[in-house]
């Protein structure tokens, strides 16, 4: 399930983006905190879970770029686009993820084998049609909500 962007995530858990919960003041480093999907986020205050989220969000945009390039190519599972960039399928299953609330693509409905041996999402590009559609409805959930997101 990916992070929610509001301070308390599903389960009372606070979800946390890069060091703090979202939208909380920066105090330990000189980046701002961004939100989750634009931003590597992490669930519950886990120190490793944020340093980790720190450290991929220096790469996050080119991962983030390369990922759709090779999706621009066919619908593939996140361990197949990590296997052709050289990544860890882990680092891209994330960044896919992230792509999804963006609303880049999408789960195309079809299942591939995962690296552990379980039923993965095969990811697909979304159609210009469809980036539309999840604009307008972002769009119009930021107006019932009064906020930006």
């Amino acid at each position: 399930m990916s992070h929610t962007q509001t301070p308390t995530g599903e389960g009372g858990r606070a979800d946390r983006c890069c060091g703090g919960e979202i939208g909380a003041k920066d105090t330990k480093s000189p980046r701002r905190r961004q939100r989750y999907p634009f931003h590597p986020g992490t669930r519950g205050n886990s120190d490793t879970g944020v340093a980790g989220a720190d450290q991929i969000g220096r790469r996050v945009l080119p991962i983030r770029q390369a990922v759709l390039a090779t999706l621009a190519g066919g619908s593939a599972t996140a361990e197949q686009i990590a296997d052709r960039l050289g990544e860890h399928f882990m680092i891209v299953r994330a960044r896919c993820s992230e792509l999804r609330a963006q609303g880049l693509v999408e789960d195309s409905g079809d299942r591939g084998n995962g690296a552990l041996g379980g039923k993965v999402i095969i990811w697909r590009l979304t159609t210009p049609q469809e980036r539309a559609v999840f604009t307008a409805r972002k769009a119009a959930e930021g107006e019932k909500t009064g906020s930006d997101a």
